[in-house]
């Protein structure tokens, strides 16, 4: 009788010791909870025989029983409240995976009683998702494959709502049988908070599109599934197409009206852009006005020219942001894989430079991508990067071209023309570095240099007999700035040139934009005395109605017309009505593009005021210019010379 007590407190102790040392790795789990799911990293044997052997990371402990019951029970207190009272969830299953013990931890996470869980097959408590994945592992483990695995799964609640957890799990020995010990973690606000910092790193915060970013691995996706489809239909390929947007005119509104307006506005376009797309379609935000849309699955050009002729239409209708109507529309540029790019990056360049072209070709139209393109593309490159340096080496040259009154074939005026010659480049056309010039901002310090350049050429010009006024282009990029007003100001007060020498050419695009502040600007210029024109008056929005409404001391029509004067009734028509209501209005008229003297003497019976051209003078360097006012009258001889040249 003694010796059998003495053996069943034997092996109480022995048991009691295996509880110690699982209690020694549970109390330091407790004190550094975020690192529970790697201390217990092994396996526990217990074995009747007496010893507790416990391997941890390949650390071997041993352990005899104690015969100070006491002490033991103590332990077994102690590793109880420490299973229990974990900061994780701790979980035995047995090796068919049903639940054998599960602590508060766990029930904590699952609103589930203990009494619940004992014999439940802890898989059922996950989603269906994860489920051969946790078979796999699992198995892994009680065949020995593994040691132990580390993972992050989705629990379903009692409530039935999901919980992210991160489980470790490993196998524990018990008696000669094989259970394993899954450590949980409840991850569900830092998987929640990854996502969505996931959401936004490919997302744009205004309107919810997908970035760029994003927008490529969809492209790449899309180029995927093409060669997937090519690879199992032996040769049967279909396109991809990516299709690039860009709205015309949105620097100069968000400048005028404000960036929250703009935002505002960016808003309601994505809105109308995403109405006019299959379902199929894929649309991104990949600029501050740039949007873009993959279709997919096509089988030629067709259907992508059908959807931007869709968007070209869809913008035909103003805005109507914050009680403001706004009138907007978009350039398209269409690229297609394979035969425009081989991946992305590739498509996006490609339908970018089409987008340019489609662009420089006048507002709302879409252009395929073409070869040519991408050479202009990098022309443009090109231009941008040398043009800055332009300036500071002293390449930007500035010609004047001569305005005379019809009727007295006196001088009048000069137009200040700005030419580039570049050591490498050579003879740089102002049609190819000013949209460059405009596009980068670089407008403003070149329009500054011209007027300071040119207002000091204009005092020379003053040397008696009737003073001669000089006009200089303004861009719109220029007019739209707040500091517009001052920089004019600015440079006549720092030159010495009177306000009445100067006129400022504005194209029509300067006054569409916002009316009130460009006629506040107009009013504050001409309360100077500086004179206000529009230049190629006929080729944007003229408008009869703005006309009455601007300050303005002149319009200049364009060379198109000039151009069919002796060939064209509906070009001599236009000219006749333009000069008729600049009369009824009390403008003065300039005809630009003169060329021989029948376009002169058909302006001279419509009763045009002033003229510009080729055959009354080309752009001249600036000591051509002072010698031309000393005679202040059109050299006949040398006019109609030219026209024999010409003729020639």
């Amino acid at each position: 009788m003694g010796t059998t007590a003495r053996r069943n407190n034997s092996g109480k102790s022995l048991v009691f010791a295996a509880l110690v040392v699982a209690l020694a790795l549970l109390s330091a789990a407790v004190l550094r909870p975020r690192q529970l799911p790697y201390w217990i990293a092994g396996i526990l044997w217990l074995f009747p025989g007496g010893i507790v052997l416990a391997e941890i990371r390949g650390r071997k402990i041993l352990a005899r029983g104690s015969t100070a019951g006491e002490t033991l029970r103590e332990s077994e207190l102690r590793f109880r409240n420490a299973f229990q009272e974990a900061a994780v969830g701790m979980v035995i299953l047995d090796v068919a995976g049903r639940i054998q013990s599960a602590n508060k931890g766990f029930t904590d996470i699952m609103l589930y009683s203990a009494a619940e869980l004992i014999g439940q097959r802890l898989i059922l408590l996950t989603h269906p998702d994860h489920h051969a994945d946790i078979l796999r592992d699992r198995g892994l483990v009680l065949d020995g494959k593994v040691r132990n695995y580390r993972a992050e799964r989705r629990f379903v609640r009692k409530d039935g709502i999901p919980v992210w957890v991160r489980t470790s799990v490993s196998l524990l020995q018990l008696n000669g049988e094989r259970h394993t010990i899954a450590l949980v973690e409840d991850i569900t606000e830092q998987k929640q908070a990854r996502d969505e910092l996931n959401r936004q790193a490919l997302r744009d915060p205004l309107t919810g599109l997908p970035n760029r970013r994003h927008f490529q691995e969809v492209i790449e996706a899309a180029i995927c599934l093409n060669q997937n489809t090519l690879t199992q239909s032996a040769g049967s390929s279909r396109e991809v197409a990516l299709l690039y947007i860009d709205l015309d005119g949105f620097k100069l509104i968000n400048d005028t009206m404000g960036h929250r307006f703009g935002d505002r506005l960016l808003k309601a376009v994505s809105g109308r852009v995403r109405a006019c797309l299959p379902d199929s379609a894929h649309l991104a935000r990949v600029g501050g006005d740039e949007f873009a849309i993959v279709l997919t699955g096509l089988d030629g050009p067709a259907i992508p020219g059908r959807v931007a002729e869709g968007l070209l239409g869809a913008f035909h209708l103003p805005f109507q942001v914050d009680g403001h109507e706004i009138g907007i529309g978009v350039s398209v540029g269409i690229s297609r894989y394979p035969l425009d790019g081989q991946d992305s990056s590739a498509l996006l360049q490609s339908a970018d430079a089409a987008m340019y072209c489609a662009k420089r070709s006048g507002s709302n139209r879409y252009q395929f991508f073409t070869s040519q393109m991408r050479q202009d593309a990098h022309q443009r490159l090109t231009i941008g990067t040398c043009l800055r340096r332009a300036l500071d080496n002293r390449e930007i040259s500035i010609k004047f071209q001569p305005q005379y009154e019809l009727a007295g074939n006196s001088l009048v005026r000069f137009e200040a023309l700005c030419r580039w010659f570049h050591p490498d480049l050579g003879h740089v056309s102002p049609d190819r570095f000013i949209p460059v010039a405009e596009e980068t901002g670089l407008i403003v310090e070149l329009g500054k240099h011209v007027l300071r350049e040119s207002c000091i050429q204009a005092l020379k010009w003053q040397i008696g007999g009737p003073p001669v006024q000089l006009a200089v282009n303004v861009s719109a990029v220029q007019f739209v700035r707040a500091d517009f007003v001052d920089s004019i100001v600015g440079i006549l007060r720092e030159t010495g040139l009177k306000p009445a020498l100067l006129e400022l050419e504005l194209t029509e695009s300067c006054l569409i934009r916002d009316r009130e502040d460009g006629i506040r600007k107009m009013l504050l210029l001409k309360s100077l005395g500086v004179g206000i024109s529009i230049d190629d008056f006929g080729t944007g929005y003229s408008s009869l109605s703005y006309l009455q409404s601007m300050p303005v001391d002149a319009i200049k029509v364009d060379r198109s017309f000039t151009a069919k004067l002796g060939s064209s009734q509906t070009a001599l028509s236009m000219v006749r009505a333009i000069i008729a209501m600049a009369r009824a209005l009390g403008l003065r008229i300039v005809i630009e593009g003169v060329e021989n003297s029948a376009q002169v003497e058909i302006l001279r019976q419509l009763g045009c005021d002033e003229v510009q051209g080729y055959y009354y003078g080309r752009p001249e360097d600036a000591q051509a210019s002072v010698d031309r006012v000393l005679h202040r009258t059109a050299d006949t001889a040398s006019v109609e010379s030219h026209e024999l040249v010409t003729a020639e």
